[in-house]
């Protein structure tokens, strides 16, 4: 049995002793790592890690936009676009333009930012300090550090990108796993995910950070870059091998994150306090100002924005939105003929669209008491609606063929003598 056993553990690879086993990594050596990227050992009393610290003029282009143009933004829109809402204007010198890079991208309490990229911005230029782990228990040190600088600098506002999701949790988790007092209660915080989505979404479809970037900043990243996902299995190589050069490109990733971050807030700024005149909106991104404007009730401006749409705009969808949303505005207003005629000209362009011909039949029925033309309406829909292809034809069709019903029992009580 014993013989059994043991030829049972051979065969499993199981081996006497501990010659055979892989050796632990030696700890990384301080004086390569600052060699190899750059910057400095920072010692406190919790212990050391790696800072590397960068500055650019304002005038420095990124993509487009040179870095200093944020600082003239118009800060009206401020309360609006802050998480919570409401909270004060803050100037760009009191904002902390923040990204991290993870060992994992699922969050929870096992996940660590080994690196958090701050920007700040000054009348003389642009500071980006990278707070990096050279092994993990350095992270009390990095973090004690990182909240001294925020409150050091009297930092006001946070701006991420994405960072309601993910990168604020996980830094309130490790702050608390770490009993450090963390920097960011009552701070404002601009997530320019959100922002980019309501402005750009219907032209991009997809608002990742490096999407934007190419579509709206003007700024390309070189060969050195790397995306995102593959950031958390670079660290985990280094930590097996210690070899720090690799992390090159994750630097560069996380400073160009934070440099992009700082000309995104100057563009969403102006295009939310001035869309007309930010050359980066496109006729389809006035769709987003658009249902801004009506939902503050900001009427002349939301029928500007949607007029602009259907002088502009090319694709379809965008254009039989704007149609949509200006004939609802106009009806609003009560401004019927001018609603009619939108109606109309929109069936002109897209005569298979059901929505202006439900308008119309609503139109002629219940405003102009006309039931005999608000049944020629319904009778076109139902046409086109015989003719197949829409997704929602049955709810389409169960409305048109009341509606049908209905108006022609009002035509026939109307021929009554």
């Amino acid at each position: 049995m014993r013989v059994e056993l043991r030829e049972r553990l051979r065969r499993l690879g199981v081996r006497k002793g501990t010659s055979h086993l892989c050796p632990r990594p030696t700890p990384p050596d301080p004086p390569a790592t600052t060699a190899a990227l750059e910057g400095q050992e920072v010692v406190t009393a919790r212990g050391t890690f790696h800072l590397r610290a960068q500055r650019f003029p304002l005038d420095a282009q990124h993509g487009h936009y040179p870095l200093g143009r944020v600082l003239s933004a118009p800060l009206e829109p401020l309360p609006d676009l802050l998480i919570p809402t409401g909270s004060p204007v803050v100037s760009p010198i009191r904002m902390a333009f923040l990204d991290t890079e993870t060992t994992g991208l699922a969050g929870g309490t096992g996940t660590v930012a080994f690196l958090v990229g701050v920007g700040f911005i000054g009348e003389e230029g642009v500071e980006v300090r990278q707070y990096f782990l050279r092994d993990l228990d350095e992270e009390p040190a990095m973090l004690e550090h990182l909240a001294d600088d925020l409150t050091r600098r009297n930092v006001q506002a946070v701006v991420t990108y994405n960072g309601r999701g993910f990168d604020l949790p996980l830094l309130e988790t490790r702050f608390t796993l770490n009993a450090i007092p963390s920097p960011m209660g009552g701070l404002g915080h601009l997530d320019l995910l959100i922002h980019a989505r309501r402005l750009w979404r219907p032209r991009l479809r997809r608002c990742s950070l490096g999407n934007v970037e190419a579509h709206v900043l003007g700024h390309r990243r070189d060969g050195i870059d790397i995306p995102g996902w593959l950031v958390p299995y670079m660290y985990r190589e280094y930590l097996h091998t210690r070899d720090p050069r690799p992390l090159r490109q994750i630097f560069y990733h996380n400073l160009h994150d934070i440099l992009s971050l700082i000309v995104l807030t100057d563009i969403v700024l102006r295009a939310w306090h001035d869309p007309w005149s930010e050359p980066t909106l496109a006729p389809e991104d006035f769709l987003a100002r658009a249902r801004a404007f009506l939902a503050a009730g900001e009427w002349d401006k939301a029928e500007s924005a949607l007029r602009h749409i259907l002088h502009h705009a090319a694709r379809s969808d965008v254009r039989q939105r704007a149609y949509a949303l200006l004939g609802t505005l106009l009806k609003r207003r009560e401004r019927w003929d001018d609603a009619v005629r939108v109606w109309e000209r929109w069936l002109e362009e897209y005569p298979q669209a059901l929505e202006p011909h439900e308008e119309l039949a609503k139109y002629y029925e219940w405003q102009v008491r006309d039931p005999a033309q608000a049944l020629v309406w319904t009778e076109r829909a139902l046409g086109v609606l015989a003719q197949g292809g829409n997704a929602l034809s049955h709810r389409w069709r169960d409305a048109f063929q009341h509606r049908r019903e209905r108006l022609l029992r009002k035509c026939s009580f109307d021929r009554k003598p």
